[in-house]
């Protein structure tokens, strides 16, 4: 079903449900698709609900989707729920739900569009920062490149992830040194990275 249009781009974008989880996903098809041409793929991860949300996330994204000819889709997380006390385990519980139902969406995805599988990228805003890293530092043979904006870090989160590193797999980490909630964050993401062999390209 349709769930909302966008001024930036002439298709709608969808809403739809994940057979394997039930659980939803928003995708948008570019006006251009062609299903005789293989498409990249990009993976949006919203930041903390109810401050932010997959729909405001995907609609930063249907332009560039339409400009360049790419699908992309924004899963529907629960690692990134607001809350000030969660315990780790808990935070890597859900993480691991996440990282099910980004890979779920992605296999959905791919068999019903024609998709370059060595063009599938990950990226995610604030606490989307949590799954892009923990999924995607997981899956370094599925995202080709991951992308973290103004995200938070905490190096607990992502402790299960060290054995899977591809140094290959480029990491972009773009942060504000200013900003008083994510700069130092960003600081922090980027000096374990690079502490991890991971290949780092840092912007501020």
């Amino acid at each position: 079903p349709t769930c909302c249009s966008s001024s930036s781009a002439p298709n709608p974008i969808r809403n739809v449900e994940e057979p394997t989880s039930g659980r939803h996903y928003l995708i948008y098809e570019p006006s251009r698709y062609d299903a005789a041409k293989a498409h990249p793929l990009v993976v949006v991860c919203h930041g903390t609900r109810p401050f932010d949300y997959p729909l405001r996330q995907i609609r930063d994204w249907v332009k560039l989707a339409e400009e360049k000819g790419f699908l992309v889709v924004a899963p529907f997380l629960e690692g990134t729920t607001a809350s000030l006390f969660r315990p780790v385990r808990e935070q890597i519980r859900l993480q691991r739900d996440d990282e099910k139902h980004i890979l779920n969406v992605v296999r959905h995805v791919s068999g019903g569009h024609n998709v370059s599988q060595d063009r599938i990228f990950l990226t995610g805003w604030s606490a989307g920062n949590y799954a892009v890293l923990h999924t995607g530092l997981r899956h370094p043979e599925l995202f080709r490149a991951l992308a973290v904006l103004q995200g938070n870090f905490d190096p607990t989160y992502v402790a299960d992830v060290v054995d899977s590193i591809d140094p290959y797999q480029p990491v972009f980490v773009l942060y504000g040194a200013d900003d008083v909630l994510t700069g130092k964050q960003g600081r922090q993401c980027v000096e374990w990275l690079g502490s991890h062999r991971v290949s780092v390209v840092e912007s501020q």
